[in-house]
């Protein structure tokens, strides 16, 4: 009886993992593929813009970027596990990821710093737009396991989203920095000397002065002082 058990179950086709049917497991694995090439497509531009991060704010920048990247490079195999897990395909080759994704590439030469920035906020609201649509279809195929995986994927593309907003946000708000700085530079500015006189030269004694120093010189050569003078000189 064993043996006849075991070769009847060896001429009939599996039963689908978890009691997905196959149309269900055919809309969720595509849904999880597509979603993994966009995760690709993210991942790559958020490090090409880490690498090129420039600017006054380099460092700040350059650490968020390289923060977020590893987020999403760390969702990309639970991705395509779950794929696999519920008996779909995923991923198999870079020209199969160009084909799918649907976040656009920057290849741009140069890109300023606000731009990468806007670009990834952007990135990510749609990719968890497309999310929340896989959420709802797994839903409706009542995947409970990967409707839980991506609740805790799509937080993660809203934290990204709200970092990005409000960095962005913040350089709209911060004051003209090089309006400020040539400011500054103005009123650092020492006025020009007067032209015939070096500018460590002392200022031009006034009329007063030269009275007042003449009359100490002829009481000196008298050897008289004024009692009240500061700077009389008195002999022994």
């Amino acid at each position: 009886m064993r043996a006849v058990d075991t070769a009847a179950r060896r001429d009939c086709p599996p039963k689908p993992l978890f009691g997905l049917d196959p149309e269900a497991v055919a809309e969720i694995s595509m849904t999880l593929t597509v979603i993994l090439a966009d995760m690709f497509a993210l991942y790559v531009k958020t490090k090409n813009f880490h690498w090129h991060m420039s600017g006054s704010h380099f460092r700040d920048y350059h650490l968020l970027l390289d923060e977020q990247s590893a987020q999403i490079l760390a969702t990309i195999d639970p991705i395509a596990e779950r794929a696999r897990k519920i008996g779909g395909t995923t991923l198999r080759s870079i020209g199969q990821i160009a084909c799918l994704q649907r976040l656009p590439d920057n290849d741009a030469e140069f890109v300023s710093p606000a731009a990468m920035l806007t670009e990834l906020r952007n990135d990510n609201k749609w990719l968890t737009a497309y999310m929340r649509e896989a959420h709802a279809l797994c839903d409706e195929h009542s995947d409970v396991a990967t409707t839980s995986l991506l609740e805790v994927w799509i937080d993660e593309g809203e934290r990204r989203t709200w970092f990005l907003s409000e960095v962005i946000e913040h350089q709209t708000t911060e004051p003209n920095t090089g309006t400020r700085a040539k400011n500054m530079a103005h009123l650092a500015k020492k006025p020009k000397a007067a032209k015939g006189r070096r500018k460590d030269s002392p200022s031009p004694l006034r009329s007063t002065d030269r009275e007042h120093i003449d009359d100490l010189l002829d009481d000196a050569l008298q050897g008289t002082f004024p009692a009240s003078d500061p700077v009389a000189i008195r002999g022994d």
